[in-house]
């Protein structure tokens, strides 16, 4: 599915932006007001300044400016694409409610309760690895494994977590969701569709700073080391790693910030929310939700788009059998239609040929071979004939009253791969 593209000469895109605010036509498009500002200034079409709408609300009359001749080279139609016009309607309005609660006063996210006794029931195997704080090489716990939510996070971090993902699966309950741990993420299924994601901490590297026993061990790898070349055939070096350093050139940092992932390739929607500047995960977790159920919408028109272009493919096969048989048929009516040919000439011949022997003098062997022609010939009158024909075109399937092998729709197109 792709981004839908919308044309718009500079007249009609400017009789747009003057018709209603920024922001609402931007939603209408699909894009940001941000963008759709941009999109006005490149192609110099004069926009609404800041309070002008309030000013015509109050009943004031507000100049507003013309649509000048621009002075650099603006395309004949201006494109604007954005994701939210590439979504089905069952996603949009989904984000679209989702967008319109945030504006209200009292929508507030819901409260992350620091309740580690009352957790949701498919996160309580995952806490119980979090809370345990064993790290793995990376410095990260790692809580992965059947029936663990996969998470992978710093200590400090397993709280927050924790709480965060508890209070997303109560939030999901509550829509009739059932969350699930498969092992590696987590999961949510909406009839034949699912949605799996994941909730990940921000990394970064920086120089390792070693300590005095790391120094130690590595002087010692380098004496061994400088043993090893003047003496390589010594038995006493043992499995030593003589070629690489004691300590790693750099660590692994985790930053205490949260990611939350929905997995999938590229598609017209958000897929990811993190911690940023001003935001925390917490605070997108209605965004996080209704951000989910547009994905699930979205994977269910894909799939039943899917399914139909799989029924039209079976469909045009089915059909294209039929013509294969239909011209089989007509293959073998052709044979029978020579054969009656063949049979009929057949039968003049030996008409002729009774004809002639009719005025030989008589003769025993003359006599059996007239017979035996006259045999033939009563042979061939009965095939021919009217309830012989009909006999073997009936026996053979060449004319049925009905025809299973009919296409109402005629001879089908080339058939192609659907996919």
């Amino acid at each position: 599915m792709t981004m839908k593209e919308q044309y718009f000469t500079r007249a009609e895109l400017y009789e747009l932006v003057w018709s209603k605010p920024m922001q609402k036509l931007a939603e209408e498009l699909g894009i940001s007001d941000v963008g759709l500002s941009k999109v006005c200034t490149r192609n110099e079409i004069p926009t609404p300044p800041r309070g002008y709408w309030a000013r015509v609300e109050a009943g004031q009359k507000v100049r507003r400016p013309p649509l000048l001749k621009p002075v650099g080279r603006i395309p004949a139609k201006i494109k604007i694409s954005g994701a939210m016009t590439g979504l089905p309607e069952p996603a949009r309005e989904i984000l679209a409610k989702s967008k319109a609660e945030k504006k209200i006063k009292d929508a507030t996210p819901p409260v992350i309760n620091a309740d580690f006794d009352n957790l949701h029931p498919t996160l309580r195997a995952t806490w119980k690895i979090l809370r345990a704080r064993k790290c793995e090489p990376d410095g990260a716990v790692h809580a992965v494994g059947e029936g663990l939510c996969g998470v992978i996070v710093g200590p400090e971090s397993v709280q927050r977590v924790t709480l965060f993902v508890d209070a997303l699966f109560k939030l999901l309950d509550k829509d009739g969701f059932n969350p699930e741990a498969t092992g590696e993420a987590m999961r949510i299924t909406q009839e034949k569709d699912h949605a799996t994601f994941v909730v990940i901490e921000r990394t970064k590297r920086e120089k390792h700073e070693p300590s005095a026993a790391e120094i130690a061990a590595e002087e010692r790898r380098i004496r061994r080391r400088d043993q090893y070349f003047r003496d390589p055939n010594r038995s006493t070096f043992g499995d030593e790693n003589l070629f690489t350093r004691a300590y790693p050139d750099h660590d692994t940092v985790y930053t205490g910030q949260l990611v939350f992932k929905i997995e999938g390739y590229w598609d017209p929607i958000r897929r990811s929310w993190g911690d940023g500047k001003t935001q925390t995960l917490e605070s997108m977790l209605n965004d996080i939700a209704a951000g989910l159920k547009a994905f699930l919408a979205l994977q269910k028109v894909r799939r039943e788009e899917r399914e139909e272009k799989e029924r039209l493919h079976q469909a045009l096969v089915a059909r294209h059998d039929l013509s294969k048989k239909r011209k089989e048929r007509d293959k073998n009516r052709q044979s029978f239609l020579q054969l009656v040919i063949e049979q009929q000439n057949e039968a003049s011949h030996l008409r002729q040929c009774l004809s002639r022997l009719a005025d030989a003098e008589a003769d025993e062997g003359l006599v059996r071979f007239s017979n035996w022609v006259r045999e033939r010939l009563q042979e061939l009158d009965r095939l021919l004939g009217p309830a012989g024909l009909a006999e073997e075109i009936k026996r053979k399937g060449l004319f049925p009253a009905v025809d299973p092998f009919h296409d109402p729709l005629g001879e089908p197109p080339p058939l192609t791969a659907w996919w």
